[in-house]
């Protein structure tokens, strides 16, 4: 039960040669009782696992709505430009020129649902994180959840916030018909 193939299983079983193998496999797999043994394995495989679709589109769910946030944490500070030869650099009415330093720093382990992240590593130009494709997590759960029942008074009132919001910030002139 380790590679779902008959040719291999019966190499290792065995000690025999591809050709061989590939012949008595297939024979082998057509023997009742061999079949019956391997769903048994499989049912049992199966509970051992103690894994549901559910389990999965749990996992998937996991992936779709993750965030960078839920790994890193930065700091923006502002510093004054310096110049070694002149000192502090002013701008054209002799103020400090200020930028931004932004430190990115990982979330304690413990606080990091590790799940979700496909890799960490140190790139040229610091620390690289990368998630799950949320897309594709997002198209499984689509493909595999029920569709959203969508009435049309659901329709109307969103239809209605959307005219009301707009005419509350006058972009739409006129009647409330």
């Amino acid at each position: 039960m380790q590679r779902y193939n008959a040719t291999w299983a019966y190499q290792q079983a065995y000690n025999a040669d591809y050709a061989t193998a590939h012949a008595n496999g297939s024979r082998l797999m057509a023997n009742a009782n061999v079949k019956k043994l391997l769903a048994d394995l499989k049912e049992q495989q199966q509970a051992d696992l103690f894994l549901t679709s559910e389990d999965i589109l749990r996992e998937y769910a996991k992936q779709a709505f993750s965030s960078l946030g839920d790994i890193i944490k930065y700091n923006v500070q502002k510093e004054i430009a310096t110049d070694p030869e002149t000192g502090t650099v002013l701008d054209t009415s002799d103020n400090p020129v200020k930028f931004h330093v932004t430190d990115i720093y990982l979330k304690p382990s413990d606080d990091i649902d590790w799940s979700v992240v496909k890799s960490i590593h140190k790139g040229r130009d610091g620390l690289v994180v990368e998630l799950y494709d949320k897309q594709k997590a997002m198209r499984e759960l689509i493909d595999r959840l029920p569709a959203a029942k969508v009435t049309d008074s659901d329709e109307d009132s969103l239809l209605q916030a959307i005219i009301t919001r707009a005419k509350q910030s006058n972009l739409l002139k006129g009647d409330d018909d």
